[in-house]
């Protein structure tokens, strides 16, 4: 296990809080590469009562994203969004998003 960081997002303003979560060293190498792309995981308790969770790039926006009911659910969809994350896919999504200027 290891500890990664995510942002969370407080309603009602948005308020950026950042927290901890231990996830297992099979997401770790992933995790490492997503932050190495300038990214990081947020999460955020929507209206519904569920939780939006992104792969975040915070000038080019969200690179990936879920959304699940709050409880157990959210750190298996963290370790989701890992799993799929790959960086040469990244770096073409970002090439691009930045195109859009």
């Amino acid at each position: 296990m290891f500890e990664a960081q995510v942002t969370q997002f407080i309603v009602p303003h948005g308020r950026q809080d950042n927290v901890s979560v231990f996830l297992p060293d099979n997401v770790k190498v992933k995790y490492h590469d997503m932050v190495k792309c300038g990214c990081r995981l947020t999460a955020e308790v929507l209206l519904t009562k569920e939780v939006s969770l992104a792969i975040e790039q915070p000038e080019l926006g969200d690179y990936s994203t879920e959304i699940t009911n709050n409880g157990p659910s959210v750190k298996l969809c963290i370790e989701r969004l890992l799993e799929e994350f790959d960086k040469n896919n990244f770096n073409d999504w970002a090439k691009e998003a930045s195109s859009y200027g």
